[in-house]
């Protein structure tokens, strides 16, 4: 992925960057916990 510097859409507003995170349940994974809730990094994914 490539990561260019946007301009904000209006003058004035904030850069903003989104992840939707819509992961499902985990069951290829074995797990009972929803991957989002899965940790990376120490924290579970929806912290990130």
């Amino acid at each position: 992925m490539d990561r260019q510097p946007q301009q904000p859409s209006q003058p004035g507003s904030p850069p903003l960057d989104i992840l939707i995170l819509a992961a499902g349940l985990g069951t290829r994974m074995r797990s009972s916990t929803a991957k989002v809730l899965h940790k990376l990094g120490g924290r579970p994914l929806i912290a990130h």
